[in-house]
């Protein structure tokens, strides 16, 4: 018996966003527990606890529970990064099954997720728009530098360097 596209799609992405807490948030134990939710059509959500020592993300109908030492609660950019996260997967997702939006976003796929969730971070919201923006060249930034940070020429390492401008506009155009 094979799985419906979507029920497959939907446990890769909810394996995607565990796999992102743990690697991103090292210092938090992680919980993960089945419950009744308006996020199992895929709408992901980040709820609010009376504890800030506790980050509880629900999507497809899953829970899951971060919990960090009290003396040391999650600050607002873990829960920025944890926001960007779930951003970045839920527009991939979304994505899968929409064939326009896979063709006018293709580049959602290219490069490693990693930047993707870094680039969203740094330009908060911005990352679910149909153009591509700010973050997607962020994203980009990143993978450059990786590739460039690990090359050589003649057996020499090539030295290399970026400049990333804050603001809506560029000063110089």
């Amino acid at each position: 018996m094979t799985l419906p596209p979507v029920f497959a799609a939907s446990a890769l992405y909810d394996n995607l966003l565990q796999a992102a807490l743990r690697q991103f948030f090292g210092r938090a134990t992680f919980e993960t527990e089945p419950i009744p939710s308006l996020s199992s059509d895929g709408r992901l959500a980040i709820e609010p606890t009376s504890d800030p020592s506790v980050l509880s993300v629900r999507w497809f109908g899953t829970r899951h529970v971060l919990h960090v030492p009290s003396r040391r609660p999650f600050t607002q950019h873990e829960v920025r990064l944890a926001r960007a996260i779930g951003e970045v997967l839920a527009v991939r997702y979304r994505a899968i099954f929409d064939p326009k939006q896979m063709v006018e976003r293709g580049d959602l796929f290219r490069g490693a997720i990693e930047d993707r969730y870094i680039g969203a971070f740094l330009d908060q919201g911005s990352f679910g728009h149909p153009e591509r923006g700010r973050a997607d060249l962020i994203a980009t930034t990143i993978e450059v530098l990786r590739v460039a940070a690990l090359s050589s020429y003649e057996n020499r390492a090539i030295s290399s360097g970026a400049l990333l401008l804050e603001g809506k506009e560029d000063p110089l155009h």
